[in-house]
């Protein structure tokens, strides 16, 4: 691999207003449109780990946690939630109503009783369109991140800039200072950077990251604004990773 600084990264193309939305499959899917296979492929490769971390940390039998998270996609693919709408709320409200109304569902055709009729109080409760359920919260935030790293290992490896690397490197290392950061990364990538090209190679990874987090974050909202993706990252306690992007929004 040829030494030097890695190229810088370049910005996201499309503004805000612009990138499509979880919603848009959502609503094909309900209004029976048949949601092409390749485009119901990227959807639940996106959101599949958010309904399985739902139903696992609900079920303790991992069989019957995936088995609900297969069924979760059958009756979206069959159109059964015909009377959503982004109007009402964000994807991850819609997501996370539906998911603890079929784990409720779930509960009450087993007719279990004791501890499972506290959950079951729970659940129609966290269900509710104004209490809060923090364990979802926390699972959807978990896969945002998740969705995030992995996006950046693909544009790595798509344009051969070490970000995910050196973020990752960064982020898990036991060194604790620059010298040795820059040395354990020249071993890994078969580079030579000096100290402050690799101080700048991470704050472009870090920008990288946020711009492709400020993708994901604004990809479940139904009219992604600089107030609603502020107001999502807030939230989800993820502003402190976009810096300042969203004072300076990508521009086409």
């Amino acid at each position: 691999m040829n030494s030097g600084e890695p190229e810088q990264s370049s910005p996201i193309q499309l503004p805000l207003a612009q990138i499509s939305t979880a919603w848009s499959v959502v609503l094909k899917a309900k209004d029976g449109a048949g949601v092409p296979s390749e485009v119901v492929s990227v959807f639940f490769a996106r959101y599949q780990g958010a309904v399985l971390r739902f139903f696992r940390t609900a079920i303790t039998k991992t069989d019957i946690a995936d088995d609900m998270a297969q069924d979760f996609a059958l009756r979206f693919m069959r159109g059964d939630f015909r009377n959503v709408h982004p109007d009402r709320g964000r994807f991850r409200d819609f997501l996370r109503i539906a998911l603890a109304n079929q784990l409720r569902d779930y509960y009450r055709r087993q007719q279990l009783r004791g501890r499972t009729n506290e959950m079951l109080d729970e659940i129609a409760d966290n269900a509710g369109d104004k209490v809060p359920n923090q364990n979802f919260d926390e699972n959807w935030r978990e896969e945002l991140l998740a969705q995030t790293w992995t996006d950046l290992e693909h544009h790595q490896q798509s344009t051969g800039q070490l970000y995910f690397v050196a973020l990752k490197l960064k982020a898990t290392s036991a060194a604790d200072s620059g010298p040795c950061l820059v040395d354990e990364f020249s071993r890994m990538t078969d580079t030579q950077l000096s100290e402050e090209a690799f101080r700048k190679h991470l704050q472009r990874a870090r920008r990288r990251f946020g711009e492709l987090l400020l993708s994901n974050v604004a990809a479940t909202l139904a009219i992604p604004t600089r107030e609603e993706v502020e107001r999502e990252l807030a939230d989800l306690k993820l502003l402190s990773f976009c810096g300042g992007l969203l004072q300076n929004p990508p521009q086409t």
